[in-house]
């Protein structure tokens, strides 16, 4: 994209985002997001925060009403998706507390009072929603949320979408948790699709692009990591999902099983533990038979 594109942008967007800036209502919100939701925008950072800033402005207010909060939620799950990738990890992050906070019990001492509220089904909905949009758009953002200095928060995060899926009544909202933690443990999956096509691009316009993929195996390498801390937690929070209420559908069983299977498959992956080298099982299964079949073969004992 050109900064001519870049600048044409903005104009189109300019009065969408003052509309919401300066008379927040439903009116404002829904054009804004029916305008981001038209075409695909160009990936600048700055283009991104400015049309986010204004959204999550309106969801700090305190006391907003359930169609607001929705509206806001959609409308952000708009431009999240419409700049994707272009949020700054600064943006990234005030974002995610905000839904976070939102989302959380009236209950947590670590929310502000004016925050705190009882939700809807409607508006738990949106909020995950657009947390989901975030991670699935936040590519090496998302590795970074799972640095050991921030493992607290990301725990936090987990065990309010595990919650969630265990104890809410809607079967929709539930699986939209559950999938939502799906996309957190393919995040880093992303990192290879995104770096193979940003050489293919570059391959097809002729410049020299280089990629440290030994950079790149380690960041695989520190998510699983970082995700193995979450595993009992996963593990006893899905456990409860599939042995609840027969009631509650296949559906909401399936997407645990799924979710839980996809952990352990990211997580446990020889490609994904450091210092280990393909074929070493099936050298120690080789070793072992050939063992095994000398000793048959001589009448002693393996």
């Amino acid at each position: 994209m050109s900064k001519r594109d870049a600048e044409e942008a903005f104009v189109v967007l300019r009065p969408a985002c003052v509309g919401v800036s300066q008379c927040p209502s439903q009116q404002s919100l829904s054009n804004l997001e029916k305008l981001l939701e038209s075409r695909p925008w160009p990936p600048v950072p700055q283009l991104a925060t400015y049309c986010v800033f204004p959204i999550v402005k309106r969801l700090k207010e305190p006391r907003l009403d359930e169609s607001t909060l929705v509206g806001c939620s959609r409308c952000l799950a708009a431009a999240v998706k419409g700049f994707s990738g272009a949020l700054q990890p600064r943006a990234f992050h005030d974002i995610l507390t905000v839904l976070v906070m939102l989302l959380s019990s009236k209950d947590d001492m670590t929310v502000p009072s004016v925050l705190k509220r009882n939700l809807s089904e409607e508006e738990k909905a949106a909020l995950v929603s657009c947390i989901q949009a975030l991670i699935v758009t936040g590519g090496r953002t998302v590795c970074e949320m799972l640095s050991p200095s921030r493992l607290p928060a990301m725990g936090h995060i987990v065990a309010l979408l595990l919650e969630l899926a265990e104890k809410e009544k809607s079967q929709a909202l539930r699986i939209s948790c559950m999938l939502t933690l799906d996309c957190l443990c393919l995040a880093s999956r992303g990192l290879q699709s995104d770096m193979e096509f940003t050489l293919n691009a570059a391959a097809g316009t002729g410049h020299q692009f280089t990629v440290n993929f030994a950079k790149e195996k380690a960041v695989n390498h520190l998510c699983a990591f970082s995700l193995a801390h979450f595993l009992p937690g996963i593990a006893s929070g899905l456990s409860k999902v599939m042995s609840g209420d027969e009631k509650q559908g296949q559906k909401v069983t399936q997407a645990a099983v799924y979710l839980w299977t996809s952990c352990i498959a990211y997580v446990m992956v020889d490609a994904n533990r450091p210092g280990t080298k393909p074929g070493n099982n099936g050298s120690a299964n080789s070793s072992s038979s050939s063992s095994s079949s000398n000793s048959a073969t001589n009448g002693s004992p393996p």
